[in-house]
């Protein structure tokens, strides 16, 4: 079997997950070629199975990015779905899941051109591409300074702003993998605006209720994802979502023992049906 693990040149920073993937993909028998998405030589139609990994410069060009899983989807198998990657690509999701009643971090969607809101000028606020990926052009601030950014973003793109809630700082977020539409494993996640290094630390045990929280929200997805992870900040005293990322997040693999080899599996198969009842 051929498999094709999608990436970027370059990369923004090393990507921790490729090599238990490729190593886990070649015990099973499968060859595998780390492919750039945008390198425009390549014949997608003679792999089995295109996987999206780490293609963490997609949100600098979206359009040609979906235009490139599009011609992926009508040659061979797409992990995940098209569908899923479509849903997921704009962060205005985060506004479907919470008129779907999930616990959803506040948020507000600005079109690009849009007039700023005023701002509470003792809040620190979270400012960020609404097409995004690695905290890119994403700012914590207050006050003038807050207001200034979020006018020089709407320039050029749409924006979410959001409340920086506590609970980002301390305990941090709660990062829960799902394989296959099934909670994995979970790391620990501390805040990470632009330029900055990711923090991250194994969790040994997560409460049934956020999983549930985070399952309720992976049924929202229009298809079943291979794989997942929704990131939970703690608000009014329970898990509220921050992030659903469906198309390239880190799976934080080396934090458990069975991790690469559950993708790997699944891989093979030609990706999970699981979930999303969406």
């Amino acid at each position: 079997m051929r498999i094709a693990v999608l990436s970027c040149d370059p990369l923004p920073e090393p990507d921790p997950d490729e090599a238990p993937l490729r190593s886990a993909l070649g015990k099973r028998g499968a060859s595998v070629t780390v492919l750039p998405w945008d390198r425009p030589d390549v014949d997608w139609s003679t792999f089995d199975r295109v996987v999206v990994r780490a293609t963490w410069d997609y949100h600098r060009r979206p359009e040609a990015f979906l235009a490139t899983l599009r011609s992926i989807d009508r040659s061979t198998t797409l992990i995940n779905p098209l569908a899923v990657v479509h849903w997921n690509h704009h962060k205005r999701y985060l506004l479907q899941l919470a008129s779907a009643g999930l616990p959803v971090v506040p948020t507000r969607c600005l079109s690009r051109g849009a007039e700023p809101p005023r701002l509470s000028m003792d809040q620190d606020w979270v400012i960020k591409p609404a097409v995004s990926g690695s905290s890119w052009e994403t700012r914590c601030l207050q006050g003038l300074e807050a207001r200034s950014f979020l006018r020089d973003s709407l320039r050029s793109r749409d924006t979410l702003v959001q409340p920086a809630l506590p609970g980002f700082a301390d305990p941090g977020e709660l990062s829960l993998v799902f394989l296959g539409g099934t909670f994995h494993h979970a790391v620990r996640k501390h805040p990470r605006f632009a330029d900055d290094d990711e923090q991250v630390e194994a969790v040994e045990h997560v409460d049934e209720h956020a999983i549930a929280v985070a399952g309720r929200a992976l049924d929202e997805l229009p298809a079943a994802p291979t794989f997942a992870r929704v990131d939970l900040v703690v608000h009014d005293g329970g898990p509220c979502i921050s992030e659903l990322e469906a198309i390239e997040p880190s799976l934080f693999l080396a934090f458990a023992s069975t991790a690469a080899g559950r993708l790997a599996d699944l891989v093979i198969q030609g990706g999970s049906h699981g979930r999303a009842t969406g």
